[in-house]
């Protein structure tokens, strides 16, 4: 969809980039409308398509063109994890001026992961207060569950925790709490959670609120969930095949079609048993020197019928488009393939404007400036939980737009209104002489004395 002329020339003069900017284009299909957040798995066509080695002409737009929030995507993190229940220790601290061995009835134990905390039955007796370590425990817990010793019928009770680092100086981390479970027709209503409202340091101390009858306990478990962690995208690998071969058969140069990170490089030389040493090296698109990137012995041999192969080689992650291998050796038969591995990048955007949507790429002018999302997605995570993960929309068929031609950089326009400024200086200036010099032949003017 081309804009008006108007809007156009309002583009323009605001130095933002239009659909006419870029090369190429793709419709956006989305697997669940009405979404917070899309992400965009970059594919080989996308990369090919790109001009700029930074990925900055990449730009979601609306039906109308006008530009949605993006951004690329940092590594997809893995979701939380499911709620674990842990064992921690756990040690009796009795109410003041009643000793341990004093408590009437009272029997602590620990079985797997639930902690026994029976109180005496007698409501009048000294509740103690329980001290768990978790020491060894990751500081993401997040609530403690409760366990009635009564398996049926009414129970209740209000209890506070607190949290210390070094048993001395305590504070809350759970304001007191009611727990309950109610019995009524054949239905039951229970809250038998403490959620814990920060991170809790070494220590957590479990307590009866004063005045508050306390109900029996039979078990505490601490739960706690999986830090999210890094998860990569699986590598995928491109096999290229030698453009151009120098210094005789031992030097062979390749060219990536876009873009990719490059993360691991390995070598093929066909069927059968081979053994080849070689050095890795690249550059960018400028011509610039090239850059060592990796050297090692690469094999494929074939034993006792099972095929052998060397493990892939490491590359510091780069977007360099030319690479080079040089054979310690010549190699009398065709030159060896260069297999890279990279991970695909992800183009997140949030949908300002109601759908459709394109991705537009490839422009030697255009560059995208990524968008600050990083407060709204800790937002919708805080709404949805830390398991949300934008949905993945995925690319039809790529169109053209204006084609190759703009990959290429459009040379500056002369600055006109420079040189307009300079000549309405200079005209000023000439001016002020004009009218001084004719200040001074007036007769009585200084200097005509």
């Amino acid at each position: 969809m081309r804009m008006s002329g108007a809007a156009l020339l309002l583009a323009v003069a605001a130095g933002q980039a239009t659909a006419e900017d870029y090369a190429w284009q793709w419709p956006i299909e989305l697997p669940r409308p009405e979404e917070p957040a899309y992400e965009l798995l970059l594919s080989e066509e996308v990369y090919a398509s790109l001009a700029d080695p930074l990925l900055r002409d990449l730009q979601v737009v609306d039906a109308a063109g006008a530009a949605q929030p993006t951004a690329m995507q940092p590594a997809r993190q893995r979701p939380a994890g499911p709620a674990r229940l842990e064992a921690v220790p756990w040690f009796l601290l009795p109410a003041e001026g009643l000793a341990a061995g004093d408590l009437p009835g009272g029997r602590f134990e620990s079985a797997g992961v639930a902690l026994s905390w029976k109180l005496p039955e007698a409501r009048d007796a000294a509740a103690p207060e329980l001290l768990l370590d978790l020491s060894d425990l990751p500081e993401d817990a997040r609530a403690i569950l409760v366990e009635p010793a009564v398996e049926s019928g009414p129970w209740r009770a209000r209890i506070e925790v607190l949290s210390s680092q070094d048993l001395q100086q305590w504070s809350r981390v759970a304001p007191p709490t009611a727990l309950y479970r109610l019995e009524q027709g054949g239905h039951q209503l229970a809250l038998l959670r403490i959620d814990l409202q920060r991170s809790p340091q070494r220590y957590l101390r479990l307590r009866h609120v004063s005045g508050s009858q306390g109900g029996a306990i039979s078990g505490l478990q601490v739960e706690r969930r999986v830090a999210a962690a890094a998860e990569p995208e699986p590598l995928r690998w491109l096999r290229l095949t030698a453009v151009v071969g120098q210094g005789g058969d031992r030097h062979f140069e390749f060219s990536l079609p876009g873009p990719m990170r490059i993360e691991a490089w390995t070598l093929d030389a066909g069927e059968g048993n081979w053994l080849l040493q070689a050095r890795l090296a690249s550059r960018g698109m400028d011509g610039r020197e090239w850059r060592p990137r990796g050297q090692g012995e690469v094999y494929r041999w074939e034993v006792d019928g099972e095929r052998l192969s060397s493990p892939e080689g490491v590359v510091a992650p780069t977007r360099d488009r030319e690479w080079r291998i040089e054979l310690v050796e010549a190699r009398g038969s065709a030159p060896p393939a260069l297999v890279l591995g990279y991970r695909p990048d992800r183009l997140l955007f949030l949908p300002e404007s109601p759908p459709p949507y394109r991705l537009l790429a490839g422009s030697g002018d255009a560059r995208r400036t990524d968008a600050p999302t990083r407060a709204v997605l800790a937002a919708i995570r805080q709404q949805r939980g830390e398991e949300w993960a934008p949905v993945e929309a995925v690319l039809g068929t790529r169109t053209e737009l204006a084609g190759a031609a703009a990959l290429e950089p459009t040379r500056a326009p002369p600055d006109w209104r420079r040189a307009l400024l300079w000549a309405v200086l200079i005209a000023v200036a000439g001016s002020v002489i004009v009218i001084a010099l004719k200040l001074l032949r007036q007769p009585g003017s200084p200097g005509n004395g």
